[in-house]
């Protein structure tokens, strides 16, 4: 769901925020891993994308926690 409020992130915020390379985003957006948009020639990704991911990456740490 996008919310009037989600702010749009540029690709080395997105990927300050998740820990990875701008080239691991630039992938992903690639991929289709990651939904973004251009304005104006710049790449940009929603907070709400971000946070989408992150719950991902938990949800697969506890799964890898749970299978030991």
């Amino acid at each position: 769901m996008i919310v009037a409020t989600d702010k749009a992130i540029s690709i080395p915020d997105a990927a300050q925020r998740l820990g990875v390379s701008t080239r691991t985003i630039r992938r992903m957006i690639e991929l289709h891993e990651i939904h973004a948009f251009k304005v104006l020639g710049q790449w940009r990704i929603r907070e709400s994308e971000i946070e989408r991911i992150m719950r991902g990456n938990e949800s697969e740490s506890q799964a890898e926690d749970t299978e030991e």
